[in-house]
């Protein structure tokens, strides 16, 4: 049992916040994947994301209080075209209908793998992992 009185412990809640990355906008996605039936294998990938107005910022807490910009709204297009086969053909285009104003701090860069790294150990297929050993992953600005 600790001692919670005294002249150094504060009667307020907790005000750490935590920082989230926020992705907002108008975004259309059309992914399709083409597969061999008889192998099962994917032989081919193909994907278009279409945004509009979307803007990249981080900001702290629930609330998300002082919100700081990195990438200014934009209209763009992202296209990624995968051939696999004998020959493997890889194509990955970026338009832009505006300009792209994007700022990026060492601090955006460490949030930024962290939260990759949270949603990629999140989709993992490790089938040595057992439902007692899972690790439970939260993004939230609640967390």
């Amino acid at each position: 049992s600790m001692d919670s009185s005294g002249p150094f412990v504060s009667t307020k809640p907790s005000s750490a916040l935590t920082e989230t990355i926020v992705l907002q906008g108008k975004m259309k996605a059309n992914f399709e994947m083409t597969s061999n039936t008889a192998s099962n294998d994917i032989v081919e990938k193909d994907y278009k994301i279409d945004a509009e107005r979307v803007e990249i910022y981080t900001a702290k807490g629930a609330s998300l209080q002082h919100p700081v910009s990195i990438l200014e709204p934009a209209k763009f297009s992202i296209f990624y075209y995968q051939k696999i086969g004998e020959v493997h053909l890889t194509d990955l285009k970026f338009v832009t209908l505006t300009p792209i104003d994007l700022t990026i701090s060492m601090q955006n860069a460490a949030l930024a793998s962290a939260l990759a790294t949270s949603i990629s150990d999140s989709f993992s297929t490790n089938k040595e992992t057992s439902e007692d050993e899972a690790e439970r992953h939260s993004i939230s600005a609640r967390e």
